[in-house]
Formats: C-alpha cells, sequence, structure tokens
C-alpha cells in the first residue's frame, strides 16, 4: 500500500474480518471481549449485507420449510 503508513498498534482478543451481517454478529456474540472489525471500507456499507433488498430471511414457521424456503429465494432471486 503505497503513501500509507502504520503509526499505531491495535490489541483485540478478537479480529473478525468483514462487516456484514454475519462479521458483525459474531462480533457481539464475544462480547465482553475486545474486538476489532477489519473492513475494506465504512463500517455496514462495504459488505454485500448493504446490498441486500430482501433483508435477512429464515424458515421460522412451522408451516415453512428449509426446502420451500430455498426454493422461494431463488424464485425471486431470479435464479
Amino acid at each position: 500500500m503505497a503513501g500509507h503508513q502504520v503509526d499505531r498498534t491495535v490489541r483485540s482478543d478478537v479480529i473478525v474480518i468483514g462487516s456484514g451481517v454475519a462479521g458483525l454478529t459474531a462480533a457481539l456474540e464475544v462480547a465482553p471481549l475486545s474486538v476489532s472489525v477489519l473492513t475494506k471500507g465504512r463500517l455496514g456499507r462495504a459488505s454485500s449485507s448493504w446490498l441486500a433488498q430482501g433483508g435477512i430471511a429464515v424458515a421460522w414457521d412451522p408451516e415453512d420449510s428449509p426446502d420451500q424456503h430455498a426454493a422461494d429465494t431463488l424464485a425471486v432471486g431470479g435464479g
């Protein structure tokens, strides 16, 4: 990285790489440990989760199933 210089050291118990839903959830789950989240850009906006228009979905209802949920997801996502 030409022109960039590291001028301090950060110590953490846990390092999470990625600031999407999975990364931020992982960071919250290890609390109260000291956590550093590494991201390629602005926190919360540098991930694919930011671009997901449908949010996070799950087969929660007893009348739903993971297979039905997967089929629905593929159908609305255009495959």
